[in-house]
């Protein structure tokens, strides 16, 4: 069917209810609406990972993990996966 399609365009679909994608013009057809993708979504796919600038008073930035050197056991855990039983308990 022609229209079978247009569910993914309506204010519930996934993709709008998301915010991952803008239509303006609702009083116009269908096709000849503007379809828009949120800057900040454009910038996510291209790399960007930044935290919105929305999200500043709900969302904390995780602290940086330690490198592989300050942590006592990654030279056990090297030692025990060179063995190549494929299998380690930690």
């Amino acid at each position: 069917a022609a229209g079978s399609g247009r569910f993914r365009f309506a204010p519930s679909a996934p993709l709008v209810a998301g915010g991952l994608l803008e239509i303006a013009d609702g009083e116009r057809p269908l096709l000849s609406r503007t379809l828009r993708v949120p800057d900040r979504v454009t910038a996510h796919l291209l790399g960007d990972d930044r935290t919105d600038g929305r999200l500043g008073g709900f969302v904390q930035e995780a602290a940086h993990p330690r490198e592989p050197e300050e942590r006592p056991e990654v030279p056990r855990i090297a030692a025990a996966i060179g063995t190549g039983s494929g299998l380690v308990h930690l």
